[in-house]
């Protein structure tokens, strides 16, 4: 993979990131009390996804490599992953007061509670503490879309390059 797809991999990934940061931040401004139900987390997170395999696919092909297209997905998604982040650290101060009645935010208040902090200074420490961990699995499931997209361009050309070059 090149200097120059591995930039446009960031870029798009930087867009995918403010894209789906800033419609989970509409969607909580609608209903900030919505529960993270499996459904609604795979229709949320589905084509984010999805994008990282296209992405992956896409990166394979210019390539001919599927190794290209597994470092692709995980590029697309370290980008998206950190802004995404970065997204909600900023979603979650503008919704503090509204989150914390959440079902999934019980565990956080319960923890705050014990902390002797204010509430906005514990929940920024908590995100930024957790955001490492959450970007890291990003970058797995980068890792996995780009493995399936990049097997998908194999299965496309006929097998007609080699698996890993």
């Amino acid at each position: 993979m090149s200097t120059q797809q591995l930039r446009g991999l960031v870029l798009a990934g930087t867009i995918l990131g403010a894209v789906f940061g800033t419609v989970d931040m509409v969607l909580t401004w609608f209903d900030p009390l919505q529960d993270d139900s499996p459904g609604a987390l795979l229709l949320f997170y589905g084509p984010m996804f999805v994008s990282w395999a296209v992405a992956a696919f896409v990166t394979a092909e210019r390539a001919g490599r599927v190794s290209s297209g597994v470092l692709g997905g995980m590029g697309i998604a370290f980008a998206t992953s950190v802004i995404f982040v970065a997204f909600n650290l900023v979603r979650v101060n503008l919704f503090l007061s509204e989150l914390v009645d959440r079902a999934d935010w019980q565990n956080v208040m319960v923890r705050f509670r014990a902390s002797g902090e204010t509430l906005r200074l514990f929940a920024n420490l908590d995100y930024i503490r957790g955001a490492p961990f959450k970007i890291a699995v990003g970058v797995a499931i980068g890792a996995v879309m780009g493995g399936a997209g990049g097997a998908v361009w194999w299965l496309v050309h006929g097998r007609r390059h080699e698996l890993l070059r």
